[in-house]
């Protein structure tokens, strides 16, 4: 089976912990490093599946060692579970406590098992559309320090978390994000309101996305790209970083052979161009608008406000939100609204304001749905809509017009080389895909940072 490594934290408060074995020991730093890893990746700590026999088959270890170590770290507060299976998926849900982060942690790198990276192969698959798009993975490097590493930060600033950036010691000192991992809470000042753990949290992730930019930029990331056969998205390296990441790439040579100046020694394509993502405005939202109308649902009024781009607003509008919380708390709401289950309380909110600018009828076909088909149905059969549109339809058009540019899939938008003829291709193929299937002349735009 094929080695993998992976970068992780090790939890210092775990060595005055009880296990019975070494080995034990061992497989309990793996489970907690990538619990908060994950957490870190979802941007709250949430509750984190996991499923035993992948990770045991991940670790090396069996599944009664795999669980014997998780049983020990819930024995002794290390992690709480919601004790809850979630439909569609054989796991719990599992938590870092304060007692685990509560000593810091180290970085480890590990070796682990392909499969690991592959968690439930029998959900993922390869074909020709992630085939494709992997090839490119190794050439794609970000453009760190002014458009992701300050670009990410400004947004957490922004959240209120951070209250201030040191940028006189980012500037003078600073000369790789790993650099910025270690001396991160030197470089930001946290607010004095969040509590302990949520403190770690916030500083944990930090450290963790500035080690994986500094893996992305040296190419020392492990690349993965699967389709899903429950939703047909793609899921990859580059759908599980933060967009200001994403928006610093550039294609880099990534051969092996050299000239004497430094130069490539081969011609590679687009080498040195930026890349920029095409993206559909309101792409969920016009999905839902178009499978409401299928449904023989009176919709116009979504299907209007959808295509022309403005949803977004007047729900933050009616809702009472400032456009600064679109993140923080317009989105969460609206995915919410999107995935929860439908007697959910917290929804209410949500559910009014689309109630008063779209209708009962809408609203109470998708809470009948939700009851009927259970919640997590909706969203998977809206995916499906804009995996059909984007990856079957638009990527395979631009990658037949351009067969040596990388085009690569991010959801509801494509990442392409900043060359005119690429993006117009690309613009009118996605429009395209989304009239043919679904009638939707949705608004695509497309952007390339500010800052070079």
């Amino acid at each position: 089976m094929r080695q993998i490594y992976s970068r992780a934290p090790s939890f210092h408060s775990l060595e005055a912990a009880k296990f019975r074995t070494k080995r034990e020991r061992e497989i309990a730093k793996i489970i907690t490093g990538d619990i908060a890893t994950q957490q870190w990746n979802e941007g709250e700590p949430v509750f984190i599946n996991l499923h035993g026999k992948y990770g045991a088959a991940r670790i090396g270890c069996s599944k009664r060692g795999y669980y014997g170590a998780l049983k020990a770290l819930l024995d002794q507060d290390y992690l709480i579970t919601d004790n809850h299976y979630i439909k569609g998926k054989k796991a719990k849900g599992y938590q870092t406590t304060e007692k685990l982060v509560s000593g810091g942690f180290k970085w480890r790198t590990y070796t682990l098992n392909q499969v690991g990276a592959d968690q439930m192969q029998q959900a993922f698959e390869e074909n020709q559309d992630t085939e494709a798009q992997l090839a490119h993975f190794p050439s794609l490097r970000p453009d760190w320090m002014l458009s992701a590493a300050i670009g990410y930060m400004e947004r957490k600033k922004a959240t209120g978390h951070i209250t201030g950036i040191d940028y006189d010691l980012f500037y003078k000192h600073i000369k790789n994000p790993q650099q910025l991992s270690e001396a991160i809470e030197a470089v930001v000042t946290v607010s004095d309101e969040l509590g302990a753990k949520d403190r770690f949290f916030l500083i944990g992730e930090l450290k963790w996305r500035f080690i994986q930019l500094h893996d992305l930029r040296q190419g020392t990331l492990p690349y993965q790209c699967h389709q899903s056969t429950v939703n047909d998205r793609i899921y990859s390296t580059l759908t599980q970083i933060p967009r200001e990441f994403r928006k610093a790439m550039r294609v880099q040579y990534a051969g092996e052979k050299w000239t004497k100046w430094g130069h490539p020694a081969e011609l590679a394509a687009y080498n040195g161009k930026e890349m920029t993502e095409v993206d559909v405005k309101n792409a969920q939202p016009c999905l839902l608008a178009a499978l409401l109308t299928k449904e023989g649902v009176r919709a116009d009024d979504l299907l209007k406000d959808t295509t022309e781009g403005k949803f977004h607003g007047l729900m933050m509008q009616t809702l009472g939100i400032e456009p600064s919380e679109k993140d923080t708390t317009y989105k969460p709401a609206l995915f919410h609204f999107l995935y929860g289950r439908h007697n959910d309380p917290t929804r209410k909110e949500f559910k009014a304001a689309f109630r008063a600018l779209y209708g009962s009828e809408a609203t109470n076909w998708i809470e009948s749905h939700k009851r009927e088909h259970g919640h997590h149905e909706l969203p998977i059969i809206m995916q499906k809509m804009e995996a059909a549109a984007m990856i079957y339809r638009a990527a395979r058009r631009v990658r037949h017009l351009f067969p040596s540019a990388p085009v690569i899939t991010v959801h509801d938008s494509l990442m392409i080389p900043h060359e005119e003829k690429i993006i117009k291709a690309a613009v009118k193929a996605v429009k395209g895909a989304f009239f043919d299937l679904y009638g939707l002349n949705v608004t695509v735009t497309h952007e390339l940072r500010g800052i070079q």
